[in-house]
C-alpha cells in the first residue's frame, strides 16, 4: 500500500471478526497517535462507521468508502472481501484519488 502513494502515511487491516491482522505506519514517519490506540481503534471504528454509512446502500448504490477529514491527516476505510482496510494519508486531495483508483481495482479483482 506504501508503494501506492508517498503520501499513504499507516495502513490497518481487520478481519469480519475484528482481528487486527494489519497495524504499520510507513517506514520513517513518525505516528500521530500510539501503536496501541491504533489497533484499539481498529477492532471497533472503521467497522461501525462503514457498517452505518452502509445503511444508505439500497438507495445510494454499493458503498465505496468512508473518508474522515482532519486537520492533519484523512483516513480512507473501505470493504476489502471479508476485509475492512483503514488507510492514513496526508491531507491532500490528490492522494485520495490515488487510493480510491486502487481500492476500485482491488475489488474488481476480488470479484472476478
Amino acid at each position: 500500500m506504501f508503494a501506492v502513494n508517498e503520501n499513504v502515511r499507516w495502513v490497518g487491516l481487520v478481519s469480519a471478526r475484528g482481528d487486527v491482522m494489519l497495524n504499520k505506519m510507513r517506514p520513517g514517519l513518525k505516528s500521530s497517535s500510539p501503536q496501541e490506540f491504533d489497533e484499539e481503534f481498529l477492532k471497533l471504528g472503521p467497522m461501525t462507521t462503514l457498517g452505518v454509512a452502509e445503511r444508505y446502500s439500497p438507495y445510494l448504490q454499493e458503498l465505496e468508502a468512508v473518508v474522515v477529514w482532519h486537520e492533519l491527516t484523512a483516513l480512507i476505510y473501505s470493504r476489502l472481501g471479508s476485509q475492512v482496510v483503514a488507510i492514513s494519508v496526508e491531507n491532500h486531495q490528490g492522494t485520495i484519488s490515488v487510493v480510491r483508483s486502487w481500492l476500485k481495482k482491488k475489488k474488481a479483482e476480488l470479484k472476478n
